[in-house]
């Protein structure tokens, strides 16, 4: 985190989350990062394993219906989706997620002049 703040991190390879989380962290960052594609090579292709997430109600949860309706309201509805998308740095677990309107917004805190999340559509 030092680094981050400190202007001596160049990169880093983590998951599509964590463009929020150095968004509202490191605010005078403001046009210093940008999210591109791994790098890949003829024989061999980028990848990472920083990723991957999953909405889970626990056995024994108290209200756990409750909960259930919540996680798949939050992971399908349209509103819910964008929100997590443009506020929380989010994929879209769905694949009718990745038509949202916000994965074409750019942000104005990363320096790409084209919509942040276009480099990975």
């Amino acid at each position: 985190q030092r680094r981050v703040h400190g202007d001596t991190l160049i990169s880093e390879l983590y998951g599509i989350w964590d463009t929020a989380l150095i968004a509202q962290n490191v605010p005078k960052g403001k046009g210093k990062w940008a999210v591109v594609p791994l790098p890949e090579w003829p024989d061999r292709p980028g990848g990472a394993d920083m990723g991957g997430s999953a909405t889970v109600v626990l056995k024994g949860s108290k209200n756990a219906e409750a909960a259930a309706r919540f996680a798949t309201w939050m992971s399908t509805d349209p509103q819910a989706v964008s929100i997590l998308i443009s506020k929380g740095g989010l994929w879209p677990a769905s694949t009718t997620g990745l038509a949202d309107k916000a994965l074409q917004k750019p942000d104005a805190f990363y320096s790409n002049d084209k919509p942040m999340y276009s480099a990975l559509i």
